[in-house]
C-alpha cells in the first residue's frame, strides 16, 4: 500500500495546513514555524518535481529546525522587551528616571517640590536650588525622586 504513496508538493501543504490548524488550537507558536517549514518544502516540491522522498524529508527537517530557531530568537527578543517594561510596572517613580523636570518649590535642607508632568512629587537633592530649576530624575528612593540640578548656561 505504501509503496504507491507519492509525496508531493499537496502533501507538504497539506502538512503545513494541519500544522496551522494545531497551532490555532495550542497557541505554543511552535507548530507554526514547524508548518512553514513544511508549506517551504511543498514550494520547492513543486518547483522541483523530481525530488526523492529522502531528500524531500530533509529539506523539510532543516527547514524546520531553522523555522524554529528564527522563532526562538524572534519570541526571545518580544521576553526580553516584556522585561524592561515589567522593571516600571507598580513602580511609577522608576519611570521618570533619566527625565527633566522643573522644580516648584526651592529644595532646601536636601528637600523640595518638583512637578512631574501632572503631578508633584517630592525631590531631594544634594545642594539647595530656587524655584523654577531644572533638574533631571537620577533614582527613585521610597516616594522621593533623587534629582540632580541641570546646568542652566
Amino acid at each position: 500500500m505504501l509503496e504507491n504513496f507519492v509525496v508531493d508538493y499537496w502533501f507538504w501543504f497539506g502538512v503545513a495546513i494541519i500544522l496551522f490548524i494545531i497551532e490555532i488550537f495550542t497557541f505554543t507558536s511552535f507548530s507554526l514555524w514547524i508548518g512553514i517549514g513544511a508549506l517551504f518544502t511543498g514550494v520547492i516540491a513543486f518547483l522541483f518535481p523530481s525530488l526523492g522522498l529522502a531528500l524531500q524529508g530533509f529539506i523539510f527537517a532543516i527547514m524546520a529546525i531553522v523555522g524554529v530557531s528564527i522563532g526562538y530568537k524572534y519570541f526571545r527578543s518580544q521576553e526580553i522587551q516584556k522585561k524592561r517594561v515589567n522593571e516600571t510596572l507598580n513602580r511609577r517613580g522608576r519611570q521618570y528616571i533619566g527625565r527633566i523636570f522643573k522644580v516648584v518649590e526651592p529644595i532646601e535642607n536636601g528637600k523640595g517640590i518638583i512637578k512631574v508632568d501632572d503631578s508633584i512629587w517630592i525631590a531631594r537633592c544634594d545642594i539647595d536650588l530656587p524655584v523654577d530649576s531644572r533638574v533631571k530624575v537620577h533614582n527613585v528612593e521610597g516616594n522621593a525622586l533623587i534629582v540632580k540640578p541641570i546646568d542652566n548656561s
